[in-house]
């Protein structure tokens, strides 16, 4: 498959998802930038889409959001059900599961400062862990 119709590909699978969110209230910035990764399990696959983006830099304590997102991987099978938790150093900061994967997504969102990562973990039919690495939030100075 030639590259652009890949990235086109990915586009369109994430646009489905935005769509699902948007009809949740979830808005998001057209300046985020994310990233996916296909979890897969003993019963089917999902994808893992992480978005970022700047809240404020006007603070003293500038903000950022991660919005994690769990969605179909296309042309296949999703587990039945869905567990998605998200921490920080010290404590859960959100633990939601989705029992009937057919109809939605499952997302979260939370605000950091910069200073701030956050670890995922994503549990499917109750028996495969995923432990996705911590996400923080980090200005590439040449741009501004």
């Amino acid at each position: 498959m030639p590259v652009f119709s890949a990235v086109r590909s990915i586009r369109d699978d994430f646009d489905n998802v935005r769509s699902s969110l948007e009809q949740q209230g979830v808005q998001i910035s057209t300046s985020a930038r994310g990233a996916y990764r296909t979890l897969r399990s003993q019963s089917g696959m999902a994808r893992l889409y992480v978005i970022t983006w700047l809240l404020s830099e006007a603070s003293d304590q500038p903000e950022w959001m991660l919005l994690a997102a769990l969605g179909s991987e296309p042309g296949t099978e999703m587990p039945r059900t869905l567990r998605l938790e998200i921490f920080d150093d010290t404590q859960l900061l959100f633990n939601q599961s989705l029992n009937d994967t057919t109809h939605s997504v499952l997302y979260a969102q939370v605000i950091g400062n910069y200073n701030e990562k956050f670890c995922l973990t994503v549990t499917a039919n109750e028996t495969d862990i995923f432990e996705i690495p911590s996400f923080g939030f980090q200005i590439d100075e040449r741009l501004r």
